[in-house]
């Protein structure tokens, strides 16, 4: 019997749809404002990660693996 698929949220489709429901919740409730501030120091330390990232890479391929 094959099982349900509705627990399948691994799925590229499924994060993504659940990314973009979150950010439309987001909009639309009210949120604390402790929570938007930890959301922005993560934003912040996500694009300094990445960008610190990209200028120490040699090799394009690197910043894949």
């Amino acid at each position: 019997m094959p099982t349900s698929r509705f627990f399948d949220l691994s799925k590229p489709t499924a994060v993504i749809a659940i990314g973009l429901m979150m950010v439309i919740l987001v909009m639309v409730l009210p949120v604390p404002a402790w929570v938007m501030d930890i959301g922005l120091t993560a934003s912040f330390a996500f694009a300094i990660l990445i960008f610190t990232t990209s200028i120490f890479i040699e090799k394009p391929l690197d910043f894949s693996s």
